[in-house]
């Protein structure tokens, strides 16, 4: 086994990722795709890979970021929708013998693969289980509005009285399925932070580093794997925009945003919406929506990915120390993502809290 780091794998080892990844549509996210990892390498120093082999060669990748005191998490923690071992299921594989080798005894996750479970068997784990709704076009769009409407007519009708209103009242509405424009990028991310501070989460793009990431990956073109921009316009205007990340057959719904002035149409529907049109029509047929408590997520989707999240510790005194420090705030998370009414009350609070901010940021002297 060796650790290295992104940048230090062979085209042959990057080879390797990409056959061992293709071998399942579990791993065939884009977020375990050997570009994500060399992107986040390029902004997070502590970014590592460890690679998995027997005495036929590689069998695996597990990509993780080294933080201090033998504590490691997931690749791009924060940031990515899955992660995991890039390894085929079959794989008997001890991960208390990995983690040693990686130099950890905590391996933080959100967004592992619950079809992985079977691994954290030779370590000391816990985690709560989760579910990330998509959109599966298989059969293309057709059959998936089809499926969709014999359940609910009423969102796909809404929809298309809404779409044409803009055309009706700002010009003719299209879609752009894959941009490369940074200055379009930035527009997109300034509303994404407002949209955070309006809301009262993070902003994420207030690390330089995370902005640095998603204009490198906006360059990024390979058959596999890509972050495409995705626009729509009503007439020459941008009306919503998506930046998200496409492997051979999955697009992440990472980053989608809207201009507010169009808020009345729907934007972020209308695009989801032309965006798996779009999609079907490229040969992509997954569209994952990620973890979240949005509504429109469980009114779209027709499949989910399972995962899980929690940390796994290599001993026990590691496992006690981790968990009486994180399982409490761990399990009222998961209580409230549980509960509809809790959800509700969490975002009403947040909306409150991002409104105060927003004043307090627009007075004379104030600070965002």
């Amino acid at each position: 086994m060796d650790i290295v780091r992104p940048d230090e794998l062979r085209d042959a080892d990057v080879a390797r990722w990409t056959a061992v990844q293709s071998t399942s549509p579990t791993l065939d996210s884009p977020f375990l795709s050997p570009q994500f990892a060399a992107a986040v390498g390029r902004v997070r120093a502590g970014t590592r890979v460890a690679v998995l082999s027997d005495s036929a060669g590689e069998v695996g990748f597990l990509p993780f970021e080294l933080a201090r005191l033998g504590r490691g998490t997931a690749l791009g923690i924060g940031l990515s929708d899955v992660q995991g071992v890039v390894a085929r299921e079959t794989l008997d594989l001890d991960l208390a013998v990995v983690m040693r080798a990686c130099g950890l005894r905590v391996l933080e996750f959100d967004h592992l693969l619950a079809a992985q479970e079977p691994w954290l068997g030779t370590v000391h784990s816990r985690y709560v289980r989760e579910v990330s709704p998509v959109l599966d076009l298989a059969g293309g769009y057709e059959a998936y509005v089809r499926d969709k409407q014999s359940i609910s007519k009423s969102l796909f009708q809404t929809n298309a009285r809404k779409r044409r209103k803009l055309a009706r009242e700002h010009g003719d509405v299209r879609l752009v399925f894959d941009l490369r424009d940074h200055a379009l990028l930035e527009r997109v991310l300034a509303w994404k932070s407002d949209q955070y501070r309006r809301t009262g989460r993070r902003d994420r793009f207030a690390d330089p580093g995370n902005r640095a990431l998603v204009h490198d990956l906006l360059d990024v073109r390979d058959a596999d794997f890509g972050a495409p921009l995705t626009v729509l316009y009503a007439g020459d205007e941008v009306v919503a925009a998506h930046l998200g990340l496409r492997s051979r057959r999955t697009v992440a719904w990472w980053f989608p945003v809207y201009d507010p002035r169009y808020g009345a149409y729907s934007p972020g529907l209308l695009l989801c919406l032309e965006l798996a049109e779009a999609m079907a029509a490229h040969g992509v047929d997954v569209l994952d929506l990620g973890k979240g408590d949005e509504q429109y997520k469980d009114r779209l989707s027709n499949a989910g990915i399972a995962l899980l999240s929690g940390a796994a510790s290599r001993d026990r005194v590691s496992h006690a120390a981790h968990t009486a420090r994180h399982w409490p705030r761990e399990r009222v998370t998961a209580a409230v993502l549980g509960s509809p009414r809790l959800r509700r009350l969490a975002r009403e609070a947040l909306s409150r809290a991002g409104s105060v901010r927003e004043r307090i940021a627009a007075r004379p002297g104030g600070s965002r």
